[in-house]
């Protein structure tokens, strides 16, 4: 169901049917967004979910409420400086084929490692 809720949020934004200020600051308050009929992507998407998932939009409301918060969290894709950065450096070359746990906790040290993502969890979604 979480998933459902993220696709409604990433469908609402890809279609500007919403701002992303509005998806992190009013989702989680409110229902009147996903309720209304009168909104397109609503209408096809609870036409998807009752056709092909077999639930009602209303059903993942709870979901969109808590995931929309997330949609606030800064995600960093540089590389960490602890590694060394060559211009001209085929991207292949860093992602190892025999070791996808290597792969992992690479992406995962450069994720830990973001000041911003951290305060924007302790700040916003620490409960």
């Amino acid at each position: 169901m979480i998933i459902l809720g993220i696709m409604y949020i990433q469908i609402s934004l890809a279609t500007k049917t919403f701002s992303e200020e509005d998806v992190i600051e009013n989702f989680h308050l409110s229902s009147l967004y996903l309720l209304d009929q009168k909104i397109k992507v609503n209408q096809v998407f609870r036409l998807f979910l009752h056709q092909k998932v077999g639930v009602s939009i209303e059903e993942i409301l709870p979901f969109v409420q808590y995931s929309s918060r997330f949609f606030g969290l800064p995600i960093e894709f540089k590389l960490h400086k602890a590694c060394k950065y060559q211009e001209n450096i085929d991207v292949r070359t860093l992602v190892s084929n025999t070791n996808p746990k290597k792969n992992y906790d690479t992406l995962l040290s450069y994720q830990n490692r973001n000041k911003s993502s951290l305060a924007y969890v302790m700040d916003n979604l620490y409960c």
